[in-house]
């Protein structure tokens, strides 16, 4: 039996790793919400001075799901990028390319042990953000 044609036109195609990534990021976004409003539930109005332009930065950054998972594991452990590509079962390219733009944007930093280098994170609201999502 074949679908009719408009079918396709009706229904797209079914993207996971875009409704994916866009669910992550709309889960974020509310999360970083929630964390701004518990600070004060009295503020009816809304804030002009306030830009939320770092906050803003680290929620894209963190709105892929890979870098998602490793911030999410470097939260609880320190590790080295062998150890990271091997529990999320990345190439090691892949896992080097998103700790570096971690790197680069303040969320994480490597400190050398040898010829080893062991990430942890050490941006506050990324740990945050972890923390939200994982009670959630």
């Amino acid at each position: 039996m074949s679908l009719p044609a408009t079918y396709a036109t009706t229904y797209p195609k079914y993207e996971p790793c875009r409704m994916h990534h866009e669910l992550t990021k709309v889960l974020l976004l509310y999360i970083v919400f929630q964390i701004f409003l518990a600070k004060d539930r009295s503020m009816t109005n809304f804030d002009k001075n306030k830009s939320f332009t770092n906050e803003a930065e680290i929620l894209k950054v963190l709105g892929h799901p890979i870098r998602l998972k490793i911030v999410a594991g470097l939260c609880t452990n320190e590790c080295n990028v062998k150890h990271i590509w091997e529990c999320l079962n990345l190439p090691q390219a892949t896992v080097s390319q998103h700790l570096a733009l971690l790197k680069n944007k303040g969320i994480i930093e490597g400190k050398r042990d040898g010829v080893e280098v062991h990430y942890s994170v050490i941006h506050p609201l990324a740990r945050k953000l972890i923390a939200s999502l994982l009670s959630a």
